[in-house]
């Protein structure tokens, strides 16, 4: 037996891997909330910057139309 074996180790039941399963869905779901948060607002930053620069746009635009 190895001295990984033969240390105070508890035996293996479906139930201790069932909630070590369990216990990694839970982690990987709240990996994926931050995820899908932090992709919500950088959806929302890039939506606002698009519309700023769109203003601009419009903006020039009309300077140019102004100075024709």
């Amino acid at each position: 037996m190895s001295d990984r074996q033969s240390s105070n180790i508890e035996p293996v039941t479906i139930l201790g891997v069932n909630k070590k399963f369990d216990d990694s869905l839970i982690s990987i779901g709240s990996l994926f909330q931050v995820l899908e948060r932090k992709l919500e607002n950088s959806i929302e930053n890039s939506n606002q910057r698009f519309d700023r620069a769109e203003k601009r746009v419009e903006g020039i635009e009309e300077l140019l139309r102004e100075i024709r």
